[in-house]
């Protein structure tokens, strides 16, 4: 053998050593790509939501379980097919319509719409889809996914329902009602309210309620409970109808009855409070009380003669307490608030004067 056929065969067993390792990285990388595409198949296929892909004439090139289910085909009945093969004209117009729309723009589209299930029922959906382009940057299909939010239409109609009902009723209240949020901004303000404050709804909306509504002297404590509410939704008012002192537009203090409860929404804590202006009341009560103190003044200085009072049966003279005898009028104007006038009645007249009678 000759150094040059033993460097020849050196080569060649380098060569097919490379080869060989380069067999074997194409392999493993067959191997991940393999496992990567089983993944992306397996989790095509078991997503909730139906998905679909067209071509570039907007034909069905293939879709995934929960879109069989949800049309109530299955893909040898979907494959090949257009929007027009599987449902109502009406409906399909609307789907070519922004297929046309998405491969003139190209990148993505959302959209709502109705959609005809398996049962024949109609449904609520988002479409959301996607333009495929070549290399070349012509337009090669599209690839779309549908949510289903027909019970979240029906909770928004029934959340709007709910709204429209409250706000008619609020505005009807002789009350005050006010809602707050965590932050303790004011998110609702009925007509009353607006006529016990002073406030419009564009003045407070957004606002701090406690630095309009409360007084400066109890911002500390209001404060301190506010606190605690954000965390539980608690306070010492909460539950309860209570009064207290507010402040109005103009600067001005009254007393209220506040009647506050707490609600939870999205995990946060809002609050929605009832107030009545009691200031009216108050001021009946204050005089209730001023007319009672007087009346009870009064009557402690009223003087009363009770009991036994011995009296002369002779010249009428009345014994005091101490012993002492008083003319009966002497006695009277003591004991009473009574004042004599003197005059003499016809039979003392007869006998005193009877000459002049």
């Amino acid at each position: 053998m000759t150094i040059m056929t033993k460097i020849n065969d050196d080569r060649f067993i380098l060569e097919i050593d490379n080869l060989s390792q380069e067999l074997k990285k194409q392999k493993e990388i067959e191997k991940k790509l393999r496992l990567k595409l089983e993944f992306f198949n397996l989790l095509f296929e078991t997503l909730p939501n139906p998905v679909f892909y067209k071509d570039e004439k907007g034909r069905y090139l293939g879709c995934n379980m929960a879109f069989e289910s949800f049309t109530g085909k299955d893909r040898a009945q979907i494959i090949g097919k257009t929007v027009y093969d599987m449902g109502p004209k009406e409906l399909a117009d609307k789907y070519h319509e922004m297929d046309t729309r998405l491969f003139e723009k190209k990148g993505s589209q959302q959209y709502e719409w109705r959609v005809k299930t398996a049962t024949g029922k109609m449904r609520d959906v988002i479409f959301n889809k996607a333009a495929l382009v070549n290399e070349d940057d012509s337009i090669a299909g599209l690839v779309g996914i549908i949510t289903d939010i027909t019970h979240r239409k029906l909770r928004e109609e029934a959340v709007k329902v709910s709204e429209e009902k409250f706000k008619k009723i609020s505005s009807s209240a002789h009350d005050a009602i006010v809602q707050m949020n965590d932050r303790g901004e004011i998110i609702f303000w009925n007509a009353a309210a607006q006529k016990i404050f002073g406030y419009t709804w564009e003045e407070v909306k957004g606002k701090d309620l406690h630095q309009l509504l409360v007084p400066p002297r109890y911002m500390m404590a209001f404060q301190n409970g506010f606190t605690t509410f954000k965390k539980y939704g608690q306070g010492n008012a909460v539950g309860k109808t209570v009064e207290l002192s507010a402040v109005r537009k103009d600067g001005s203090e009254f007393e209220v009855e506040l009647s506050l409860s707490s609600y939870q929404e999205h995990g946060i804590w809002n609050a929605v409070g009832i107030i009545r202006d009691i200031s009216d009341r108050k001021q009946i009560e204050k005089e209730k009380e001023k007319l009672i103190i007087d009346l009870k003044n009064a009557l402690n200085e009223i003087k009363t003669l009770k009991g036994i009072v011995p009296i002369c049966a002779s010249c009428k003279k009345i014994r005091d307490d101490k012993g002492f005898w008083n003319h009966l009028e002497t006695y009277i104007q003591k004991h009473s608030d009574a004042q004599f006038s003197h005059g003499i009645c016809p039979d003392c007249k007869k006998k005193l004067y009877p000459d002049y009678v």
